[in-house]
């Protein structure tokens, strides 16, 4: 069976259970539900089955399984399954007997908010060490951190979080996960306060990560995918690098996967393919992040083009790219290692 698994599906059904009114304008404090959308890639058809897992229990609960046809896509809203309890939050994992690419849309019950939405992952991205690029209780968001046991058995999970330029842990916190569960943790259960920084995973068995990010006094919202440390590269790919264009800026986490410093520099380049500028080198320490904005660099106002990122010392590196302008719009993507035919 083909296998993707989700964190963070994060279901609250109950519109009484907040007073809307007062959180019209806090996407942090909003009521969020998620919807599973999937596709299949398979020419033969199939059979896909979702199970949701309450956080901190390993007892499944079993939508109706769905048929795929050649190259299916569909969704499955959270509500709409029967059995599941309200509220409700925890992970769900998706099998099927073909190929399946899913994505969980996080969809505010409250009118007027962006989606949030992320990747799932196959088996092959789980690993005991996982890492989260950017953490936030600062300006104006706050993260939350969703872990994910893809064992069939209880695991022990250490997240730890490194303030920007900190190589000691700001907070290491263990957490006990049953078999396929999660565990979900804000920024404010980590008791974190003016912070920017970055996290890793540390598990006894493999997990996976993903995170997501809100405005605490608007409306924005994105959420992204954490990587596997063993899936750091020492050059990263971002397809999108924009300063002052379009209305939106790009800014970029990046984080240290390996076991030393890490010495890194930036190349921007526009749409035609002609090299802007690359930075001064600059250093992060192990586990860390440097946060860059484009235009902080020297790129000029108005620029639309793409980025890549290099370890000039060979230690591997992971970052994600956010775009940022108004009316809402915000949006997360991970950079990637290589191209693909």
């Amino acid at each position: 069976m083909k296998k993707v698994a989700f964190v963070g599906v994060i279901v609250l059904l109950l519109l009484g259970l907040l007073p809307l009114g007062a959180f019209a304008q806090s996407a942090t404090q909003q009521t969020w539900s998620t919807s599973i959308t999937f596709y299949t890639p398979s020419t033969t058809g199939g059979t896909l089955q979702i199970r949701y897992y309450a956080e901190g229990s390993a007892t499944p609960i079993n939508a109706n399984p769905i048929t795929l046809a050649p190259h299916k896509a569909g969704s499955l809203f959270i509500g709409s399954v029967a059995t599941i309890p309200e509220p409700f939050k925890g992970s769900a994992v998706l099998e099927a007997d073909v190929p399946i690419i899913a994505t969980a849309v996080n969809i505010a019950v409250q009118p007027g908010f962006p989606r949030a939405l992320y990747s799932g992952f196959d088996p092959s991205k789980a690993s005991m060490n996982f890492n989260i690029p950017t953490v936030l209780k600062a300006f104006g968001a706050t993260s939350l951190i969703s872990i994910q046991n893809v064992e069939t058995s209880q695991i022990q999970a250490t997240l730890k979080t490194y303030a920007v330029g900190s190589t000691t842990p700001t907070t290491t916190d263990t957490y006990t996960i049953p078999g396929q569960s999660a565990k979900l943790v804000s920024a404010d259960d980590l008791g974190l306060s003016n912070f920017s920084g970055s996290a890793t995973v540390e598990g006894t068995g493999k997990v996976v990560a993903a995170v997501q990010e809100t405005q605490d006094s608007g409306k924005a919202a994105a959420a992204f995918e954490g990587l596997p440390s063993d899936a750091g590269a020492t050059t990263i790919y971002m397809a999108s690098m924009l300063c002052q264009k379009f209305g939106a800026t790009s800014y970029y986490a990046i984080q240290n996967a390996g076991t030393a410093q890490a010495t890194v520099a930036i190349d921007f380049y526009d749409t035609a393919g002609v090299k802007l500028l690359t930075t001064p080198t600059f250093n992060i320490p192990v586990g860390n992040k440097a946060s860059v904005n484009p235009c902080d660099k020297n790129v000029p106002a108005g620029t639309n083009g793409s980025a890549v990122i290099r370890s000039t010392n060979s230690v591997p590196l992971i970052a994600i790219g956010k775009v940022r302008g108004a009316n809402l719009t915000t949006t997360a993507f991970l950079g990637e290692s290589a191209g693909a035919k």
